[in-house]
């Protein structure tokens, strides 16, 4: 059970961390766009990137995977953002390709889902 919900709380929280990876990451984050089925012109900012490749990411988690709604749990993204500090100080948060700073985190956390 706990596998399951650490799976599913990456996969709630992946799209904002491509949107935010993006900005240091655009090659990156643009490859991960095509493996989803992402296209793109060629000419996007790292912004662009980030948000075509979190919608064909949310496309393939919510038609492919199937994954229920976040809202399911009954817990409020501002809710989640109390957590902000614990989020920033876990031991896995350095992995990250961008500095990880309580503004991002609580960012992170209301757009969670």
């Amino acid at each position: 059970m706990l596998k399951r919900i650490v799976s599913e709380a990456v996969a709630y929280a992946l799209p904002a961390v491509l949107e935010m990876s993006a900005s240091v990451l655009p090659k990156k984050v643009k490859e991960i766009g095509k493996i989803l089925g992402a296209e793109f012109t060629g000419d996007e900012t790292p912004d662009e990137i980030g948000a075509i490749t979190k919608q064909a990411y949310l496309k393939f988690r919510d038609e492919q995977v199937g994954l229920h709604r976040f809202s399911d749990y009954s817990v409020s993204n501002e809710e989640l953002a109390k957590n902000a500090d614990e989020v920033l100080h876990e031991r896995f948060a350095g992995n990250t390709s961008f500095e990880l700073t309580k503004e991002k985190v609580t960012a992170l956390l209301k757009h969670f889902g």
